[in-house]
């Protein structure tokens, strides 16, 4: 028999600054929890009155349950037919009216519920996009996928199906019992105590739930994370033969999400079980009593047929219940995910100052931007990525960073944007410490040209309007001119609005990185930060590129990350990195003359050319 090690353990399910634990993190699981309730925040009256209706709805029940005793009551009391009918026609104007507001409480419920979703939805996209690439990247993309859909949709299911059926279900149960105490106090006091109790089974199976929701809520998003990266690498895995033994650990995974569930539902069932004779025996108990009280002459015919009736909507909200318990189960643990991201805090605050674009002058001196002993560690405890570096861009000037991979070429990029931020030392832009800045006035002052350019599902045109969505056709044609790229809409259909596929996989690395550049040229920022921008195609495309990048550096502070050497031969000066440090600076006929790391990098990009 095969056996596997279940990979969701307590350990593993330490969440980064918050040190939650399966324990610690279920003890923080609460089946009504205003964390959770302030996420409907804007339709707690239409919460109200979905509670109102659900009333209503248990009313009209408990009504049809008096409306059928009377009428049996006539039949049995050998009424004729003429006396029965208007008992008759009530019943049936009790269903249409229940009906009626049964379709009203579930169209307005899931309408609330969906709007309690799309706000949450935007919540969480600015959140995200607040939190920044850096957190992002810290991050399983599966997983997060998981909790930013499917998570969204359960705290919806959560608020449609659970929220306002809890209350309904505790004025029901506290009317009908009401109702069986004038009826027969003997009874009401019976039945309402086990009813009570049969009542209470949800609250307190939950106590004994939070440790196994832990466990399925963790192993559904791994599970994601893991097939998206099987998707993601499937040319690898197909490369090295590694599919079956992909599958297999996909399979484990699979199994410790169905372990999860079960673990799950044996819980529940096990502890919903007692709770569960014990609605049984209320109806047991009504009956028993009732025909002794009937014998006793305590209570007529009329008022037994009533009582079995009322027993019956007394239990009717419980098992609703219930039934809505698994829902919530889905919800709470999805909510305590979601929690964790809206609770999250950005690395980056947000400055109240602007820039201009009469910031940069060209001719005056001015710096355009600057680091000043700058550190930066991506967690405690890690080797700095930035250590003490300090780097000056003046106002037209063309800087290039070199090193080799790791030096902290791309990180000087991240920490310019405000996409990281640093433990020491400052980061200015035209003289002013970004971190006084308004992050859309920094990061519009600041033209990116990746090493991998990102383009989204969607025409060139839809991805050239990024950069400016006011543009307009004649604007970015000239931007695609200038950026080389006008030949790639000749050769495509319908033009700027052919569609690139998704990532842009329907065009060539080469033409991706010069929608890229004519993006850049769109958003005419003064600071350009070119990122390896050459490094991933081929050397044909790289000359094109390369022409491409030195009309767009015209007029601008350029920040070049270059890994071909060639491409900074032309620069104003040079900045050596390596480890994080600052090693040298200098142009590139003063540091190719001298041994020192420039010198290395320089023959090894000859030898690799070569």
């Amino acid at each position: 028999m095969r056996t596997r090690t279940r990979r969701i353990d307590d350990a593993a399910l330490v969440q980064p600054g918050r040190g939650l634990t399966l324990r610690t993190g279920a003890s923080r699981i609460r089946l009504v929890d205003r964390r959770v309730l302030a996420l409907g925040r804007g339709e707690g009256a239409v919460i109200a009155g979905l509670t109102a209706i659900g009333s209503m709805v248990s009313a009209l029940f408990v009504a049809q349950g008096v409306l059928v005793a009377r009428t049996l009551a006539l039949v049995f009391d050998g009424a004729e037919f003429a006396a029965v009918v208007p008992w008759l026609g009530a019943i049936v104007a009790v269903l249409a009216v229940r009906s009626a507001l049964v379709w009203t409480y579930q169209t307005r419920s899931a309408a609330a519920a969906g709007r309690v979703a799309g706000r949450l939805r935007s919540r969480l996209y600015r959140q995200v996009t607040d939190l920044g690439p850096g957190w992002a990247g810290g991050q399983r993309s599966g997983a997060l996928q998981t909790t930013l859909v499917d998570g969204v949709e359960q705290i919806e299911s959560y608020f449609r199906l659970f929220v306002a059926q809890l209350i309904v279900s505790l004025l029901t149960v506290a009317g009908v019992v009401a109702a069986l105490l004038v009826i027969d106090p003997l009874i009401g006091v019976v039945v309402g105590v086990l009813v009570v109790v049969a009542a209470a089974g949800p609250a307190i199976s939950w106590r004994f739930l939070g440790t196994g929701l832990r466990h399925w809520w963790t192993a559904a998003p791994a599970l994601s994370a893991e097939f998206v990266d099987s998707m993601q690498g499937a040319s690898t895995l197909k490369i090295f033969g590694a599919s079956a033994l992909r599958g297999e650990d996909l399979k484990a995974r699979s199994a410790d999400v169905l372990d999860a569930n079960m673990a799950l539902n044996r819980v529940e069932h096990a502890w919903l079980q007692p709770f569960s004779l014990a609605g049984a025996a209320a109806g047991v108990s009504a009956i028993w009593i009732g025909i002794a009280r009937l014998d006793a002459g305590a209570i007529s015919s009329t008022s037994l047929l009533l009582v079995l009736l009322l027993v019956g909507e007394a239990l009717r909200p419980v098992a609703e219940t219930k039934r809505a318990l698994h829902f919530a189960m889905q919800g709470m643990g999805a909510a305590e995910g979601v929690l964790e991201i809206l609770d999250a805090e950005p690395a980056a605050r947000e400055g109240e100052l602007t820039l201009s674009h009469g910031t940069f002058g060209v001719s005056d001196g001015r710096t355009a931007l600057a680091l000043d002993g700058v550190t930066l560690r991506y967690r405690p405890g890690d080797e700095p990525a930035l250590d003490r570096c300090s780097i000056e861009v003046g106002a037209g000037e063309r800087v290039a960073l070199v090193g080799p991979s790791g030096a902290g070429k791309t990180t000087v990029a991240s920490v310019l944007l405000r996409f990281f931020v640093p433990q020491s030392g400052s980061v200015r832009v035209g003289g002013i410490d970004v971190a006084q800045l308004e992050l859309d006035s920094l990061r519009h002052s600041v033209g990116l040209v990746p090493q991998d350019a990102y383009l989204f599902t969607g025409t060139i045109a839809d991805n050239l309007r990024l950069a400016r969505p006011d543009a307009s056709e004649a604007e970015m044609l000239t931007a695609l001119e200038q950026a080389a790229a006008l030949e790639i809409i000749a050769r495509l259909p319908d033009g700027l609005a052919s569609d690139v596929g998704e990532r842009g996989n329907r065009l060539s690395g080469g033409e991706r990185q010069r929608i890229a550049i004519a993006r850049a040229f769109l958003t005419d920022a003064p600071i350009l930060v070119l990122d390896e921008a050459t490094s991933s195609v081929d050397v044909e495309s790289e000359r094109t590129i390369q022409a491409a990048l030195d009309r767009l550096s015209v007029g601008r502070s350029v920040l070049m990350i270059a890994h071909r050497l060639s491409t900074v031969r032309h620069a104003d000066r040079i900045v050596v990195l390596d480890n994080g440090h600052v090693l040298d600076i200098g142009t590139h006929d003063d540091l190719a003359s001298r041994p020192g790391r420039y010198r290395q990098l320089l023959d090894a990009d000859q030898a690799d050319r070569s």
